[in-house]
Formats: C-alpha cells, structure tokens, sequence
C-alpha cells in the first residue's frame, strides 16, 4: 500500500514531487536556476517539467535572489526592433502576424511598437477628381467607389467629407433605378404573391366584431399556430380567412391567429390553406356534438350542432 507524504500528506508514487515549499530538494533547485536562466523558460514551463504551479517556482526563484523577468522579456529577438520595423512598416505586416514569426507573445510586439512610437502611414494617394466624378456623375455608391479604388467606403466618405460634397439620401436614392437587380423590391403585380389586388377588396357584411368574438371563444383565445394566449399577448387575436377570400365568412373558413403568425402566413398560400382546412377538418370531426355536412365532391361544407 502507497504511503502518504509527510510534508505535503498526498500518497507517495512512483514520480511523486511534493508540492510543499519545504520539499524540493538542493539538486532541483540547481534545475529551476538553470532552466530560468540558461535556456529562458518561463515559471509556467518550469512548473510543467516538476508538476506544481508556477507560483512555487517564482517563491523557490525569489529564495535564490534570482530577479523576476517581465512578460517576453526572456524571449531571444534576432535584430530586435529593426526586425519589427522593417515587418510592419515595410512589409505591411500585421502585429498578429509578425509575433507568429517571432514566435512571442502580441501584446509584447504592440508594446515595443508603443514604446518605439512606430506607426503606419495610413494615407493613401487617391485621385480626387475620379472619386467626384464616380459619385456625382456616375451615381455609384461609396462602397462601389471604394472596390474600384481599393479602399473602405468610410475612406471614400471621409474624402466626400473633405471635397465639401454633398452626401446623398441613401433612402431616395435606393428608391430609384439603382437599386441592385438582387435586392430590388417587386411592387404591385410584379409581386410572386399578386392575388389581383385582393387586399384591398372589402370585407363581408357578415364580417363584424360579433363573427370575431364568437370564433376567439370558439378558439379558446388561443392562437391556432403558435398556441400563445389572448392574455399573454395583451391585445386581441386577428381573425384570418383561411382561403383569403374576404367575402367568404362560413365559420370553417374562419380562424384565430396572432398578429406575428399572421404575417408569416401571408407567403406561401397554397400550403397554408391546405395546412388550416385540415387542421379544421380533424378538429371538427373528433367534436362529438357535431354533424358534418358534405356535397356531392364529398367536400366540408357544414356543420350542425346536436
């Protein structure tokens, strides 16, 4: 049976290191120092090799009047900051990927180009008569300028900005011909779901709030899609025409909805119609005080009450 350590009390195994203070023998001191002074390894590497955390090993370092390093201190840079310089500035580098190079951390290139005040010229040669004409003369967008150019839309406006060019209304202008063939917006009977103007066709007679109200109570003033309830909503349900016809008011063709399942169902009405006059059609025929009503094509036509 494994015995327990007497300074730190964990079972002793084969490769036991014991994580107290008083532990680590004279030999891995010698270790530590060499590691951390020698070859540069970090308190967290060194803590790895021993198995304890690193916060011991800064304590046994501390013991052995060893200065601390800083973050990135220990890593070896070939030509240090000439280096950095000539990746960022010259080769157009980014700070991810010059400390990938260097094989140190980001934030120690981002303090060395702090500290050596190092920047790069943002300021690019563009031709401002071009960018007028584009706008003005061409009516192209910022962003379309900006591809052709090279650079970000903000760039192009900030120089808008500088030329005192007036910025157009992007509402107005995207209501004109130069909306994209991709985004444009189909009106009227260019519209997929073009039902001969039927929304602005009157409703019924039959159609008023008593016909509303008994079909919610009839609904359990729940919505028939989503199942949220009048209460929940805090505002009435919409009664929707399950065949879109406005004038046809039969109760079967009558059902409640909420306002965001009632939008939803404006698309795709071919399936919604079939999807709801089944829906009613299984409700009604499980209801046992009901007598259904069918025509010659064998289609629901009514229902009576027993």
């Amino acid at each position: 049976m494994a015995k327990r350590c007497k300074n730190c009390g964990r079972y002793k195994r084969k490769n036991h290191k014991c994580q107290n203070k008083q532990c680590i023998s004279n030999f891995d001191l010698e270790k530590i120092k060499e590691l951390y002074v020698n070859e540069k390894k970090s308190t967290r590497e060194i803590g790895k090799v021993f198995r304890v955390g690193k916060n011991l090993i800064i304590d046994r370092l501390k013991a052995m009047n060893i200065k601390i390093r800083k973050n990135g201190e220990g890593k070896k840079i070939d030509s240090d900051l000439k280096k950095i310089r000539k990746l960022y500035v010259n080769q157009k580098k980014t700070i991810k990927e010059i400390a990938k190079i260097l094989n140190v951390s980001i934030s120690y290139i981002h303090k060395r180009l702090k500290k050596a005040k190092i920047n790069r010229s943002n300021k690019i040669k563009l031709n401002f008569k071009k960018i007028k004409e584009l706008y003005i003369n061409e009516k192209k967008t910022t962003f379309e300028i900006g591809k052709i150019l090279g650079v970000s839309d903000v760039t192009i406006l900030n120089r808008l900005k500088e030329m005192n060019i007036q910025l157009r209304d992007i509402n107005k202008f995207y209501k004109g011909q130069h909306r994209s063939p991709k985004t444009e917006f189909k009106k009227g009977e260019k519209h997929r779901y073009f039902n001969n103007w039927s929304s602005f066709e009157p409703y019924g007679k039959e159609f008023n709030e008593e016909l509303k109200e008994q079909i919610r109570i009839r609904d359990n003033h729940t919505c028939q899609e989503c199942g949220k309830h009048q209460k929940e909503l805090k505002r009435k349900l919409d009664v929707h025409h399950i065949d879109y016809n406005k004038k046809n008011n039969n109760p079967l063709n009558l059902i409640s909805l909420c306002k965001k399942c009632h939008v939803k169902i404006n698309g795709n009405r071919e399936h919604w119609i079939n999807y709801f006059k089944m829906k009613m059609f299984i409700r009604e025929l499980f209801d046992p005080r009901n007598i259904l009503i069918f025509n010659e094509n064998k289609q629901l036509i009514g229902i009576n009450k027993i």
